[in-house]
């Protein structure tokens, strides 16, 4: 169960598959909006995952796995590689790290299983790399 955080607590927990419909909606379009704050729907699906994760769940739960190979990795591609980025606010950047730190942590519950999801690993990769490049543009630029 989620409280109104978004936080997972209790003993169940189900996948919150209309936070994912809509995430879907809004990422898989070339006119992309992807909300950026914990109690949204990037959020909400990010706890889940890690939440499944942590019991071994995610790979047996259809729309957590859809997330994980689908939705998930365009949403963090568009976040990190478009330049409309560069524009917004300082809230959306804060929101977006944050979001981050939730993918960081749902890597970290998820490749403590076999097989290690390499999809997964491939959206870090992406955040290590831009991040490394965007450091070398500051001390370079």
């Amino acid at each position: 169960k989620n409280d109104e955080n978004g936080n997972c607590s209790g003993e169940s927990i189900e996948f919150p598959t209309t936070n994912l419909y809509e995430l879907e909606s809004r990422v898989l379009t070339d006119h992309w909006s992807i909300p950026y704050k914990r109690e949204e729907s990037l959020g909400k699906c990010l706890i889940a995952s890690t939440y499944l994760a942590k019991l071994g769940l995610s790979d047996s739960d259809e729309n957590c796995k859809r997330f994980m190979e689908r939705c998930m990795p365009e949403a963090f591609k568009k976040l990190l590689t478009s330049s409309a980025v560069h524009k917004w606010g300082t809230e959306i950047h804060e929101g977006i790290y944050n979001m981050l730190m939730l993918l960081v942590d749902l890597v970290a519950e998820r490749i403590k299983q076999d097989p290690i999801p390499t999809g997964l690993l491939g959206v870090l990769t992406v955040v290590g790399f831009l991040a490394l490049f965007g450091r070398c543009r500051e001390l370079h630029g």
